[in-house]
């Protein structure tokens, strides 16, 4: 079954070990990226890789007035998502810390781009953790969704 609003936490756990679903920590995006993958270090979903993205409003704003770059911010996202194992039969999952604007704007971001399967962790972390799921501190490759992902010409 492919997810493409939301997933529980309980469906998460089911899944973890599944190799088809690339899990995404996007927590604390708004902060200094030290700051912010230091907290992935101290406690993270077990598989999940960090991932840092910034002004994503912003970009997608400026997506929206400028067509030709959808096309580059989908090569770019994909080109970063393959080097993770994505292919069309993957499932997305992305959480924050709960269920916050940033993490709903990454997720119409990414369903923009045409990653239709992508879903976004009922609670986030703090639902996650209130459930007794395992954290882990085994760090996995980082994930860099970045400005120049987003940017658009002008």
């Amino acid at each position: 079954m492919k997810y493409q609003t939301v997933v529980t936490p309980e469906t998460l756990f089911i899944n973890l070990n599944n190799p088809n679903w690339l899990i995404l920590d996007f927590r604390n995006t708004l902060l200094k990226d030290s700051e912010a993958y230091l907290m992935f270090e101290t406690s993270h979903i077990p598989g999940a890789s960090y991932c840092f993205i910034n002004h994503c409003h912003d970009s997608a704003q400026n997506m929206k007035s400028n067509n030709n770059s959808l096309s580059t911010s989908f090569d770019l996202v994909l080109k970063e998502l393959n080097d993770f194992g994505y292919n069309e039969n993957t499932q997305i999952i992305i959480y924050g810390n709960s269920d916050g604007v940033m993490v709903n704007q990454i997720w119409l971001f990414m369903r923009t781009l045409g990653f239709k399967d992508t879903a976004i962790l009922q609670g986030g972390f703090k639902a996650w953790e209130d459930d007794y799921y395992p954290v882990t501190r085994n760090l996995q490759p980082m994930c860099i969704l970045n400005e120049s992902h987003l940017r658009t010409e002008r």
